[in-house]
């Protein structure tokens, strides 16, 4: 008998900044993206994907990323409070 577990992928938007280097001048650019994901860690994941992909299609040397934020939009949207959207018992606060 298999387990089937069902991933429900949720809308997230992502922001972080890139460090990046061009004909020897380092730069910072902000960078958001709405990623479609079954998780927060996936969707960090794509966004530096994307990120060091957008680097390399504009021949940038990519340094760092560090992420601003990640918003789960479907849960913004639907006024889910934090503690349903990640699980956590209300009743122990």
């Amino acid at each position: 008998m298999s387990v089937q577990t069902q991933c429900v992928m949720r809308k997230y938007d992502v922001v972080g900044t890139m460090f990046y280097a061009f004909n020897n001048h380092k730069h910072q650019e902000l960078f958001s993206e709405t990623i479609s994901a079954t998780s927060h860690d996936e969707a960090e994941d794509h966004y530096r994907e994307l990120v060091a992909e957008q680097c390399e299609m504009r021949s940038l040397e990519l340094d760092r990323i560090e992420l601003k934020f990640v918003i789960d939009l479907d849960a913004a949207e639907s006024g889910e409070s934090w503690e349903k959207v990640f699980g956590v018992d209300e009743a122990a606060h």
